[in-house]
């Protein structure tokens, strides 16, 4: 069985034997396997039987607005969040909105279909807090800027393969091989602080420190949530340049995770990432100017999201 590191371990030989710590800061306290992983991914909550549910209604064109909002009245948490974000200043409604149906109806499907796909996974970032590198509530600041540069991208230049509100949760989730790992960039703290603040030095720090990727990691937890192969994909390749050159899709997930690092968004300073954004636009498809004409326009849809949340 492969060798996977989440304590410490120096890179890890074909014949299974451990070599040095790559750091002095680092050290040989246990040593994992691949079940070790597996055990922490299967630890996590299953997303909330809430969302296949009402994304199939969303969906479904034969849906009515009551089968809706019966539905969401159940989860009085996504409730709340529904009417939060509809009474919020962005939609400038002139009474205060106490009914979901009527929410639902000012929102519209789209946000509301991402709305619930955003409060779905809230909880599972809720453990990311305190890491090296990343503010104060971070992570899902992070996945729902993706998300909502996926989506705009979407809308204004068309992903072909995916809607605008699947593009949304394909930037959503593209991180969630971090949360298994949340722990361990903590107690990693030192090993992070003294990396370069650059994308690829902490990749390849993950790798040394943990044997594993949050990449590779996601796609384990993608198999464990049994979600469809189209997110299992971009979430394994959002750090793969050949992966992004071979798909659009993951190419714009890619574009959006740099964008939203380079701008700083979630971080406790923003990354160097001009670089690869410029080589990024034309493997997703999009001009460099969309992406500056856009930036405002995704400002706006990320912050509308976080009242809510």
């Amino acid at each position: 069985m492969s060798r996977i590191r989440l304590d410490g371990y120096g890179p890890t030989t074909r014949g299974g034997t451990a070599s040095a710590p790559a750091a002095a800061s680092t050290s040989l306290s246990r040593c994992y396997t691949g079940r070790d992983i597996d055990q922490a991914i299967r630890k996590l909550p299953p997303l909330p039987t809430t969302l296949g549910d009402l994304v199939d209604k969303l969906n479904n064109p034969d849906s009515s607005i009551r089968d809706i909002t019966a539905r969401i009245r159940t989860d009085p948490s996504l409730t709340t969040r529904l009417l939060r974000m509809a009474n919020s200043a962005f939609y400038g409604t002139r009474t205060y909105i106490t009914e979901v149906e009527r929410a639902v109806i000012v929102l519209g499907f789209r946000t509301t279909r991402n709305l619930v796909a955003a409060a779905a996974v809230a909880s599972h970032f809720s453990a990311f807090q305190n890491v090296y590198s990343f503010g104060a509530q971070g992570m899902y600041r992070h996945s729902l800027a993706v998300a909502v540069f996926c989506q705009t991208t979407a809308l204004h230049a068309g992903m072909g393969a995916l809607t605008p509100e699947e593009a949304f949760v394909a930037g959503l989730l593209h991180d969630i091989g971090r949360i298994p790992l949340a722990q361990h960039y903590k107690e990693h703290r030192a090993d992070f602080e003294q990396a370069a603040y650059d994308l690829a030095a902490h990749q390849a720090l993950e790798e040394d420190l943990f044997g594993v990727g949050h990449p590779a990691v996601g796609g384990m937890v993608a198999d464990h949530w049994k979600l469809p192969g189209i997110y299992r994909d971009l979430i394994t390749g959002h750090h793969d340049r050949g992966a992004a050159a071979a798909s659009r899709v993951t190419a714009l997930v890619t574009l959006a995770d740099r964008w939203a690092n380079g701008r700083g968004i979630g971080r406790a300073q923003p990354f160097d990432t001009a670089a690869e954004i410029d080589g990024l636009t034309g493997l997703a498809g999009v001009s460099p100017a969309l992406v500056q004409d856009i930036a405002p326009e995704i400002g706006r849809e990320l912050e509308l999201y976080l009242t809510a949340m």
